[in-house]
Parts: structure tokens; C-alpha cells; sequence
């Protein structure tokens, strides 16, 4: 790897690393939203373009707030943003309307997919939702459930509440 390279995907890493509040520019319209993150420690290993965060970790896209106690995201070496983010422990999903929990969650850039396992709860307008994988596509909110049960609108999903 270049030396170039190596700066190029360290400084990735580090804008990546740098609290909201000393990232000022705006995103253009139509443009993607700034990823903004924080968290009391970061290990950076720009060969392998990879970042860990650990530590009271926030991540901020567009409207989607993320917060978990580590985060491991794989990024370019040529630079730009990561390509595929994992969260553990203690995960919790903000988006809009929707929250959020679960132990572990996985975003994939190529699918703009939010995949969250390990117990994942989903509350959205009134309904309470858990299965064994709840995925969002962020860009068109659309949910997945695989095994769903909770409640609709205070109306029971599981079979044995059926009347």
C-alpha cells in the first residue's frame, strides 16, 4: 500500500472518529447524509481499513441515531465511507418514528440495510414487535421480521391469542 493510500484511509478513519460538533458543513441537497460518530476510544488499523470504537459509541446519520458499547466498521482504504458497520452491546436504533433494541446490529452499505440480532425489540406507532432478526432498509423504511410476535395497535400477533 501507498503511502498516500495509508494517510488517505487514516484521515477517513480519524473524520470518521470526530465528535458532531467540529464537523460544521451541511450536506448538500440530495447528497448523503454526513455519518458523524463519537466514543472514548478508537483503534484504527488503516492497512486493513479497520476502525474500532469503543466506549459509549453514538453514531448520527441523517435522522438514524445509533448507540451501542462497540462498533467495528471495515472502510476504504481509497477513502469514503464505511462499507459495512457491526454494533454490540447494549445496541438502541432511533429512526424517525421507529426504536429500537437489540444485543448486536450490522449495516451494509451496498443494501442500505440495518440487520439487528440477539433479542431485537422494535416499537413503532403503538406496536411492540420482537422476533430472531429485525432488518430496516433506510431508505425506504420498509421492516422485516423474521418470526415476529408482539403486539399491533394493542391487537395480539401471536397465535394463541387469536380468538
Amino acid at each position: 500500500m501507498t503511502l498516500t493510500r495509508s494517510i488517505s484511509s487514516l484521515l477517513t478513519c480519524l473524520l470518521l472518529a470526530a465528535p458532531a460538533a467540529a464537523q460544521q458543513p451541511q450536506d448538500e441537497p440530495g447528497a448523503q447524509p454526513t455519518l458523524d460518530i463519537q466514543s472514548e476510544h478508537l483503534a484504527l488499523d488503516p492497512d486493513a481499513g479497520h476502525a474500532t470504537f469503543d466506549g459509549d459509541v453514538q453514531l448520527r446519520r441523517g435522522n438514524l441515531h445509533l448507540r451501542c458499547d462497540r462498533l467495528e466498521a471495515t472502510v476504504d482504504p481509497q477513502g469514503g465511507p464505511p462499507s459495512f458497520v457491526r454494533a454490540s452491546g447494549h445496541v438502541r436504533v432511533a429512526f424517525g418514528d421507529l426504536f429500537a433494541q437489540a444485543a448486536h446490529a450490522e449495516y451494509d452499505r451496498a443494501t442500505d440495510r440495518l440487520t439487528l440480532t440477539g433479542d431485537p425489540v422494535l416499537w413503532r406507532r403503538g406496536a411492540r414487535l420482537q422476533g430472531e432478526r429485525v432488518s430496516l432498509h433506510l431508505p425506504t423504511r420498509a421492516v422485516q421480521i423474521d418470526k415476529p410476535r408482539g403486539t399491533l395497535a394493542n391487537a395480539p400477533l401471536t397465535p394463541e391469542a387469536a380468538p
